[in-house]
């Protein structure tokens, strides 16, 4: 198993080096190119706008027994606090809006809502404990002949093994709209210990398991609260095509990360007239080692879907699980 971990790992870095070395551009090379606009461009507001502000509320244990006495709902949401400081995201404190909870609840309660309190996010986590589990299992002890001839014995022992499953939710504010919910499931497990389950055990191996599960969903709750970028400039070298845009260090923007290009969409419903929008995906690019503090070059190599770009489109970071990442979270 080690063996296969080892390589798996060598394979990760090699790709690594070569997404580096794939980001060397010549922007000398590159020519000038027009961009007609999108139908849809973006406000003021949203050109201002350099980071996400956004209030984690306490978690909820939900009424578990188990996870009340490990306070499983406070790790989770301090891990997840810890997940998203820093870069586009700004963690605000939660008491500066003492209401806004028991208004989401409302809202979740009522199917809509709105918060009309001070403007000091604008969005709101909610995190639920939905399972929390603990045992110890007890391995008896077995013998084995060696290559030698000898008869080795392999002492009892207990493995021990604890689950958190919870709910992780995001709101829009002022408008209390739930726009994703996350799940989240977290593990942690103890073979070869020498004693049986107990308390103090159970109670550090959930908390440790509700870290765990905010773990996973990591992928998932940083492309929730990646910033909007947008497409500025455009050039081209034969069929290849680059493209400036607002997404810079600041923003997160790295060389070699991937991003995504969407055009913004609205549609009007012919009963109420309430004017909705979308963002329709374009095609992915890859942002090249030309970055500044809020812009960067993205590459759209020789893909013809780099036509369909306009001035204005959208522009979003796309976080992934790497290669290593994934398989140890399949091994837990």
């Amino acid at each position: 198993m080690m063996e296969r971990i080892s390589g798996i790992a060598a394979l990760c870095a090699a790709l690594a080096l070569a997404g580096c070395a794939s980001n060397d551009l010549d922007l000398g090379k590159y020519k000038n190119a027009s961009l007609l606009e999108a139908d849809v461009l973006p406000s003021k507001e949203s050109l201002a706008q350099q980071t996400n502000k956004v209030i984690v509320f306490e978690g909820d244990d939900g009424n578990l027994h188990l996870a009340r006495q490990a306070q499983a709902g406070i790790v989770l949401s301090r891990t997840i606090e810890t997940l998203l400081s820093g870069g586009a995201t700004e963690i605000v404190d939660r008491t500066l809006a003492s209401r806004l909870k028991d208004e989401v609840m409302l809202a979740d309660a009522k199917g809509e809502g709105t918060y009309s309190g001070p403007a000091v996010a604008n969005y709101a986590i909610r995190s639920t404990i939905t399972n929390a589990e603990y045992g110890a299992e007890y391995v008896p002890a077995t013998e084995y002949k060696g290559k030698d001839g000898k008869v080795y014995t392999i002492p009892a022992s207990y493995t021990h093994r604890a689950k958190v499953n919870a709910n992780i939710q995001i709101y829009q504010i002022p408008s209390l709209v739930l726009i994703a919910t996350v799940p989240a499931k977290g593990s942690d497990s103890d073979t070869g210990a020498s004693q049986g389950g107990n308390h103090d055990k159970g109670v550090t191996m959930v908390r440790r398991a509700a870290e765990d599960a905010v773990r996973g969903a990591r992928t998932a709750l940083l492309n929730q609260f990646t910033i909007k970028g947008y497409v500025i400039e455009k050039k081209v070298d034969g069929a290849k095509t680059i493209f400036k845009v607002m997404l810079g260090s600041r923003q997160g923007a790295q060389a070699g990360a991937k991003v995504g290009i969407f055009t913004v969409r609205q549609h009007t419903n012919p009963l109420s007239g309430k004017v909705s929008s979308e963002d329709v995906p374009i095609m992915d690019a890859a942002i090249t080692g030309h970055i500044t503090e809020n812009e960067s070059w993205v590459s759209a190599g020789d893909d013809p879907k780099a036509r369909q770009v306009r001035l204005g489109d959208v522009v979003k970071l796309k976080h992934e699980m790497g290669l290593f990442e994934g398989l140890m979270r399949k091994l837990k």
